[in-house]
């Protein structure tokens, strides 16, 4: 059980085997640093989709993940870009296959989505890349 629902999430995508090469003190909530080989979890909050009579009700929590990665020749690029596929081919796996985040108690994932991987900012020598994600959740009422 995980204390907060973002705790959970920096933990599932940790487990992530396309992200396994980047270094445990490269991997950061809420922002990245301007070093090639990081990623950032920046998390855009939860917002209520159906509420029950008793309270809770059905959940969504969008986050997005910031890669930044050397960009120094098209080969590279290529390989980067082959890597955002990697995480969201993971995430439809995982998505089907019913493996979520853990969350706080009275919290129950239901579906994870990653969706429009892309490149945000071309840098002179590090590209930007975000992978936006859904996770839709089950809270419990009073």
């Amino acid at each position: 059980m995980a204390d907060s629902i973002i705790s959970g999430i920096k933990e599932y995508i940790n487990g992530c085997e396309a992200l396994s090469g980047f270094k445990v003190n490269k991997r950061f909530i809420d922002w990245t640093d301007d070093s090639p080989d990081n990623f950032g979890i920046m998390p855009d909050g939860e917002k209520p989709i159906k509420k029950f009579i008793t309270g809770g009700g059905k959940m969504q929590y969008n986050f997005t993940l910031y890669i930044k990665r050397l960009s120094t020749d098209d080969a590279v690029r290529l390989k980067n870009a082959e890597l955002l596929e990697k995480v969201q081919r993971w995430c439809e796996k995982n998505n089907l296959e019913n493996v979520f985040p853990q969350l706080p108690n009275g919290c129950t994932p239901t579906k994870i989505t990653a969706e429009n991987a892309m490149l945000i900012e071309q840098g002179r020598n590090n590209n930007t890349y975000q992978i936006q994600f859904t996770l839709l959740y089950t809270k419990g009422g009073n």
